[in-house]
Parts: structure tokens; C-alpha cells; sequence
């Protein structure tokens, strides 16, 4: 069991992306001039696409970033990807 604590505030929400997060950020900028039926590559080593969690680290973020355009700026896009040679291609289908 954990211990139980009381009278310890709760710090304001992150409303900025960090500026050690530059992926997250790039992915923002490329979405946001991004058309439909348009893609674009995101490089990735050999050893990375071999690791599925660095495959899905990268899927989370471009569903965090798609989830922000939604959101803070009434954006609905539909993306798809696809592991390629080079890295991860992300296409915007809607």
C-alpha cells in the first residue's frame, strides 16, 4: 500500500511542448502544412525500426500531435503510416 498524503498542491498543467521533446514539435510544424492525399518520412536507423518500441514511441507522438491540432486549433485530420527502408512515412488521408 502507498502512503496517503494530504495538503500537497497540484502543479499547473505542461501547456508548452519542451524544448527536449523537438520531435514532438517538427511533427506539429509538418502537420499543420500537411495536405490531404500528402506525406511525409520520418528518418528512422535500421536499428530502430527493428526495436518496436522506438516504432511505437514515434506512432504515440504523432497521435499526441494530431490530438493537439484537434484540439487547440478544430483541426480533425486522419493520418496513416507505414514502416518503410528509411524510416516511418506518414500520410494524411482526410
Amino acid at each position: 500500500m502507498y502512503k496517503i498524503e494530504k495538503d500537497i498542491p497540484v502543479p499547473p498543467a505542461r501547456t508548452n511542448i519542451s524544448k527536449a521533446d523537438s520531435k514532438l514539435k517538427d511533427i506539429l510544424e509538418t502537420l499543420r502544412e500537411l495536405e490531404i492525399d500528402h506525406c511525409f518520412l520520418i528518418p528512422m536507423s535500421v536499428d530502430d525500426l527493428k526495436d518496436k518500441r522506438e516504432v511505437n514511441v514515434l506512432r504515440s507522438k504523432i497521435a499526441y500531435a494530431k490530438r493537439i491540432l484537434k484540439h487547440r486549433e478544430k483541426n480533425n485530420i486522419q493520418l496513416t503510416s507505414r514502416e518503410e527502408k528509411l524510416g516511418l512515412r506518414v500520410w494524411r488521408i482526410k
